[in-house]
């Protein structure tokens, strides 16, 4: 739960150079960048790999950004039919629990990612008579292309951003009279699936892994 923590602060802390626009030191910016790999943005990973061969305009990555959840999401559940067909495990429920358990992790580590896409494809600011993308001053804002982007960028923020916490709570919720009562048969499969969304937290707060996350 600790390493836990400490990833989420190191995901915020790599999002102040984007999300909040003030004159960093540049040694701070340099200490911020260090922490960039940790929000699992691949198009900015790869992108430093040959900045020119792997180039991709923003809203383009923007695209990709949005696909990589459900693709992560998607292949651990064909990993899971497939191990439980072919290799006939985990009739027992625990391999569907620590699938369950996998696919918590995957939304946790791209979450903060996710959100921090999502705002920066709708951040402008107005040069003369314009407004232009700052992750991108080739594109004019709220016309045009971006205008389809915005479209998606809002759809996205719903889905992603305030759909992720809103589905954690309702989890939580649902199963909250399981979460510490380990005298309940339920509880253990409870623990194994979502005990990374509470067990970290005091018995009045299992709900904060929602609000760390807005």
């Amino acid at each position: 739960s600790r390493f836990k923590i400490l990833i989420g602060f190191s995901q915020i802390f790599s999002s102040f150079r984007v999300s909040i626009k003030m004159e960093w030191p540049a040694g701070f910016k340099q200490l911020m960048a260090l922490f960039d790999f940790i929000n699992v943005d691949l198009t900015g990973i790869l992108s430093g790999v040959d900045a020119c061969s792997l180039f991709s305009p923003f809203l383009t990555q923007f695209v990709y950004h949005m696909l990589l959840l459900p693709f992560c999401l998607v292949g651990i559940l064909l990993a899971f039919w497939f191990s439980k067909c072919c290799f006939r495990r985990g009739r027992d429920g625990t391999l569907f629990s620590h699938t369950t358990k996998l696919m918590n992790m995957t939304i946790f580590l791209l979450y903060p990612g996710i959100s921090s896409k999502v705002f920066r494809s709708l951040k402008c600011q107005k040069i003369g008579d314009h407004l232009y993308l700052e992750a991108d001053y080739s594109v004019k804002c709220f016309v045009g292309e971006h205008l389809n982007y915005t479209v998606l960028a809002f759809i996205c923020m719903a889905v992603y951003v305030l759909g992720i916490p809103m589905g954690s709570y309702l989890i939580l919720r649902k199963h909250q009279k399981y979460l510490w009562d380990t005298d309940s048969e339920k509880h253990q499969g409870v623990k194994q699936k979502f005990g990374s969304l509470y067990e970290q937290y005091n018995i009045d707060c299992w709900w904060w892994e929602v609000i760390e996350m807005f």
